[in-house]
């Protein structure tokens, strides 16, 4: 009977060893499982964050370079701007008009009003008498003087149709051909007797107008380049940078633009 127990015992103690090892066997799967699965997930997690987090860059620098981008966009058109080349052969079209500001009562594109008000300041801070004269004039207002200018020679002069139209066009361009218009010419004066060529106001504005973005437009010197008549009264505008450079290559505008078209 002992016997018999025993062995009963044993075969009980041996199924349940069987099972608890099965069990133990399954645990061991079941945990393995469960870490290939935290594994997966955690990688996964990972992954995503990582994505997130470079479109959440990629949306957030995009906008900065579109900015930037702008930015280089605008200084090259406004570089543009203060160097073009307006005469009879590089006509404005009619229906061009500049952003304009006042200055002095004057309407002046808006990249030059600052300037202009500095170059102004500056002068009168030193007791001199500088004005502006003249500055933006329209298509329809430059067409007006043009003709005013055309119909004097052929009257008052009895010049010829071709001979009025070339005297006219060296001392009022026709609509379209003066720099006027783009609001970057200004028409300089003073009080001082005698006019402002050899005043003291004229030898400061001659040797400061540079640093200021300023350039005589039509120099003595430059009119088989300019086709126009000398004018110590007509300052164009071109920035600092460009001006200074005008004056150390000793060019008027003509000669600047075929510089700047071959550099």
């Amino acid at each position: 009977m002992y016997n018999n127990s025993y062995k009963g015992f044993k075969r009980n103690r041996f199924s349940v060893d069987r099972r608890s090892r099965r069990n133990r066997g399954v645990s061991v799967r079941g945990l393995k499982i469960a870490r290939i699965i935290v594994a997966v997930l955690l990688v996964a997690l990972i992954v995503s964050t990582v994505f997130v987090s470079m479109s959440f860059f990629n949306n957030s620098s995009a906008p900065a370079e579109e900015r930037q981008k702008s930015v280089i966009a605008d200084e090259e058109e406004q570089n543009s701007e203060l160097t073009v080349l307006v005469n009879k052969n590089n006509p404005l079209d009619e229906s061009y008009k500049p952003s304009l500001s006042k200055v002095d009562g004057f309407s002046v594109n808006t990249l030059a009003a600052d300037s202009l008000s500095k170059l102004l300041s500056d002068a009168r801070a030193q007791n001199l008498s500088l004005n502006i004269s003249s500055a933006y004039i329209s298509y329809e207002e430059q067409d007006k003087l043009y003709k005013e200018k055309y119909r004097a020679y052929r009257t008052k002069y009895g010049l010829s149709s071709v001979k009025a139209q070339a005297k006219a066009e060296s001392v009022v361009p026709q609509a379209g051909e003066s720099e006027a218009q783009t609001g970057l010419l200004v028409k300089f004066s003073t009080e001082e007797k005698g006019g402002l060529y050899g005043s003291a106001a004229y030898s400061w504005l001659d040797a400061n107008c540079v640093n200021y973005g300023f350039i005589l437009r039509y120099p003595s010197d430059k009119a088989d380049q300019t086709s126009m008549k000398p004018d110590y009264t007509v300052f164009r505008y071109v920035g600092k940078e460009h001006a200074v450079m005008m004056r150390a290559l000793n060019m008027c505008m003509e000669e600047y633009s075929i510089y700047l078209k071959s550099s």
